[in-house]
């Protein structure tokens, strides 16, 4: 069990951009990362399940996101 007192700083959820074809658009998700992740007091980064665009996702885009997020 995690201890809540523990707990420190922001996780950011961010949203996956797509492009006018419905792809991904890797090139805005990495700007968006820029300007979310790196940030003084973000200590985390959630994707792929709030927004709903995980749904329309396969399992290896959906891992592409996770490593790509991973980077930063």
């Amino acid at each position: 069990m995690i201890d809540a007192r523990h707990l420190q700083g922001v996780t950011v959820a961010t949203v996956l951009p797509f492009d006018e074809e419905l792809a991904i658009d890797w090139d805005s998700f990495e700007h968006l990362l820029d300007y979310c992740a790196r940030r003084p007091g973000i200590v985390a980064v959630f994707v792929n399940g709030h927004a709903g665009e995980v749904a329309t996702l396969t399992p290896e885009e959906r891992m592409e996101v996770v490593r790509r997020t991973r980077r930063f």
